[in-house]
């Protein structure tokens, strides 16, 4: 559920919801990152190109 995600997420940072996709703006050990979350569970993190971080920040954000 989208919209129950981006209630979650509003303390973290900036969210943003589209009818099918979330954005999601977060600063974290002063980096910045964008995430598109997808009705399906699926998201595309911008700001790191490594997978095992991406995977820390998904879980740390979204859940798993």
């Amino acid at each position: 559920n989208l919209t129950a995600v981006g209630e979650q997420l509003k303390a973290s940072g900036t969210v943003s919801a589209k009818k099918f996709l979330l954005k999601f703006n977060v600063t974290d050990a002063s980096e910045e990152y964008e995430f598109t979350i997808f009705p399906d569970g699926r998201a595309i993190i911008k700001g790191t190109d490594q997978l095992d971080r991406a995977r820390v920040l998904y879980a740390k954000y979204v859940g798993h």
